[in-house]
């Protein structure tokens, strides 16, 4: 069946690059049937996966985001929404380094110095976190919290992070 998936993901993969054409990666926003009904999660799984991986390869530094829809009815083939996300960027102010995405709806964050602001831009900006980031949404008290953990826990890894928040709701937590 390993086959039957490197199939689905280069099947996938050409739709995309034809659908996209000339167009902002930005701007699409599909949901693409896979060709075989009879694929496990697992494999369903795997598909994502590879073709995020093969995505993200494409011209630019949008983070592709693929997410698996199940099958309304049995018989029918699942389906993969394919996105695009703008990358996130760091950038100085006299206050520090911050992290964020050129729009006012997204979550941004104040970090203690350039290299934690590069590391996260590259964590933020791999599909699977960006995914995460994503779904978060900031008026959930409960997902804002879980959120935070999820900062805390990057110190592990040396990202120093300050501050966070929505935009959008121009709050701004210590952390």
């Amino acid at each position: 069946m390993a086959s039957q998936s490197a199939l689905e993901v280069e099947t996938l993969h050409q739709v995309v690059l034809e659908m996209l054409g000339s167009d902002s990666p930005l701007d699409f926003d599909h949901a693409l049937p896979l060709y075989s009904d009879a694929l496990t999660d697992k494999q369903i799984e795997s598909i994502q996966r590879l073709l995020e991986q093969k995505l993200v390869h494409l011209p630019g530094r949008h983070v592709p985001v693929v997410t698996p829809i199940p099958a309304v009815d049995e018989g029918q083939a699942p389906v993969l929404r394919v996105r695009f996300l703008g990358p996130y960027l760091k950038e100085h102010y006299d206050e520090g380094w911050y992290v964020d995405v050129p729009t006012d709806a997204c979550w941004y964050f104040m970090t203690a110095n350039e290299r934690s602001a590069v590391d996260l831009c590259r964590y933020w900006n791999t599909p699977r976190n960006r995914e995460y980031l994503e779904s978060v949404r900031h008026e959930v008290g409960v997902e804002r919290a879980t959120l935070r953990l999820c900062l805390l826990r990057l110190r592990d890894s040396g990202i120093q992070i300050k501050k966070f928040g929505y935009k959008s709701d121009g709050i701004f937590e210590d952390l």
